[in-house]
């Protein structure tokens, strides 16, 4: 005789049987790399793991909305911007919501609602600038979420809709302060607070299916960049609209091959007007490298400009006594995506790989012609 406690016994197994068959799939998609990457990706299974199990199992009930920090130093994937913090809860088309709170003073930030597979795209159903919402004068904010008008500020999402986001960029995370925001669902039937197994035995299934099929987006992404080493050319935006890309951002990707010994210069002839901007680093796995450790990101705040007004960034293990160094963290092989948001004009990188005991830095860190 089946019974509720046969059904959760049978979901736990079934949910371990897939990391074991998708982890190690996923681990020999590395098993040719060096060392630090290979060690990268059993730590980045842990990571997809988590944050299925966050998203789908600790927050996945819309009636019960939570904006958690889907991305942090200890969780990420699929080019985590450092610079940003996204704020994600699960929601539903056929609910109404309220978000309330304070914008505080990051420099730039959207609010957007989503259809969200488990294989890590999204399409945007609904969006919203901050320079597009009602504040107070310190700086207070009501934000209506339903898929029918309501009066005030509101954000009008498609009925599929099923994940909501915050999305804060800054130039300075030290000194600006993020958005602070509660969501409420007003829709009537929210229950009262017991768990359901069939509930949660579906959202085990689902962070299974995360696990499995973001593992595989992501790296047959990374096998694409592969085409394009030290390369950067401009992400295809066809492609970034369908993973959920801000659509103010212009994107350029490339994988990056470094040996010791060597630099990947990455210069930009100008450096346009912009709400923000910045490069970073990521493995091969598509995680920003450990950025509370070394620099391993530059951005608007904390680049160093040539004196003509170009930008020289060195990309290498060692570092070369000059401004603007990323550092690979030992890594030889990895990926880099730079983002221009809101720019005046988008200007594309200009990648060079040289020898680091033979480059003429006086050239270098003035305008190429």
């Amino acid at each position: 005789m089946h019974t509720e406690a046969d059904s959760c016994i049978n979901e736990w197994e079934a949910f371990c049987d897939e990391l074991k068959k998708s982890g190690r799939e996923i681990l020999q998609a590395g098993t040719d790399m060096d060392e630090v990457t290979r060690a990268d990706g059993l730590r980045y299974l842990g990571r997809l793991m988590r944050g299925g199990v966050e998203k789908f199992v600790e927050y996945g009930d819309p009636a019960d909305p939570m904006a958690y920090k889907i991305y942090h130093e200890k969780i990420k994937w699929g080019f985590d911007n450092p610079d940003s913090i996204y704020n994600m809860a699960t929601i539903s088309g056929d609910r109404d919501y309220v978000l309330t709170g304070n914008r505080g003073t990051v420099n730039y930030f959207n609010i957007s609602t989503m259809a969200m597979g488990v294989d890590g795209r999204a399409a945007i159903t609904s969006f919203i600038n901050d320079t597009d919402m009602t504040f107070d004068e310190n700086g207070n904010f009501t934000l209506a979420i339903s898929s029918t008008p309501k009066d005030g500020d509101c954000l009008l999402m498609s009925p599929d809709s099923n994940a909501f986001m915050i999305r804060q960029t800054f130039n300075n995370r030290a000194m600006e302060k993020e958005v602070e925001a509660t969501m409420r669902c007003t829709s009537p039937g929210a229950g009262n607070g017991a768990l359901e197994v069939d509930a949660v035995v579906d959202n085990f299934r689902k962070a299974g299916k995360f696990f499995t099929k973001t593992g595989k987006t992501f790296l047959d992404l990374t096998h694409r960049l592969m085409n394009h080493v030290n390369e950067m050319p401009e992400a295809d935006p066809v492609y970034m609209k369908a993973m959920g890309g801000d659509p103010n951002y212009a994107y350029f990707w490339s994988s990056f091959h470094v040996e010791p010994g060597q630099a990947l210069l990455i210069h930009l002839p100008r450096v346009p007007a912009c709400d923000a901007w910045n490069l970073c680093l990521y493995n091969y796995w598509l995680e920003s490298l450990d950025f509370h450790k070394a620099t391993v990101i530059i951005n608007k705040q904390n680049a160093v400009l040539n004196p003509d007004g170009s930008l020289t960034m060195v990309v290498s293990m060692e570092d070369p006594g000059v401004a603007n160094w990323l550092n690979t963290c030992g890594h030889t092989w990895g990926n880099i995506m730079m983002r221009w948001t809101k720019p005046e004009e988008v200007v594309a990188p200009i990648p060079e790989l040289v020898q680091l005991d033979s480059v003429d830095w006086e050239s270098k860190l003035k305008k190429w012609v």
